[in-house]
């Protein structure tokens, strides 16, 4: 059998991933990838959107389009920073592996109508 995969050594430097989170078919392509770069970034990374656009080719608003599309599918979660008097003084984005909640819940079943006669109320 032909390998198509060709994986390096894993000596360090390495990121693993739960592949729901690759194939989550909810998300474009970029958002896939900058979620995988995000996920493989210590525990107390601090993702700036300015960051993201030096790193790649997206550009502001093709950053900001990939964080929003990230946060809608439960994947990133924005918080604004206040200080005691209420003012807003950042913001703080938390990233998490597994989305927490579904965008678009499955339907209930459709219940089928009662096909019997009703009863007569004075029999």
């Amino acid at each position: 059998m032909t390998r198509t995969i060709i994986r390096a050594a894993r000596r360090h430097r390495f990121t693993t991933l739960d592949t729901r989170v690759i194939e989550d078919a909810r998300l474009s392509w970029a958002a896939r990838g900058v979620l995988a770069y995000l996920l493989s970034r210590p525990d107390n990374w601090r993702v700036l959107a300015k960051d993201l656009q030096r790193r790649g080719d997206l550009g502001r608003d093709g950053v900001y389009g990939v964080l929003r599309e990230l946060r809608e599918a439960g994947y990133i979660r924005f918080q604004r920073v206040r200080d005691l008097a209420g003012r807003v003084t950042g913001a703080c984005y938390f990233v998490s592996e597994e989305p927490a909640y579904e965008l678009h819940p499955a339907l209930p079943e459709e219940a089928q109508p009662d096909s019997a006669e009703p009863d007569p109320a004075a029999p």
